[in-house]
């Protein structure tokens, strides 16, 4: 997956791709970073979902709560990091192509 690139071939600045952002996590001590995919945001100003999947590492973490919307973009940050301590790169499967 790639972001949709804007008519002057330039990607959109919001690495939006199908519904889906796209961008980068860095995991262990593996160089290269993997492409990992998110998605989520607030509803009503009332609940929030987010769900991160890094497809070459065969892992996902989804989170849907109640939890203060003001706040949604730190409790973010720190699922990636509860991902990233179950996985460390070293199982991960580049995709070819």
């Amino acid at each position: 997956m790639t972001p949709v690139k804007l008519r002057n071939g330039e990607v959109n600045k919001e690495k939006y791709s199908l519904g889906w952002r796209v961008g980068r996590v860095q995991l262990g001590d593996v160089k290269e970073p993997w492409i990992a995919l998110h998605h989520g945001g607030v509803t009503d100003n009332a609940a929030t979902s987010y769900l991160l999947v890094v497809p070459e590492c065969e892992a996902s973490i989804a989170f849907a709560t109640n939890y203060v919307p003001e706040r949604f973009w730190k409790i973010r940050g720190r699922m990636a990091s509860v991902l990233k301590s179950f996985i460390d790169g070293t199982q991960c499967n580049r995709f070819s192509g």
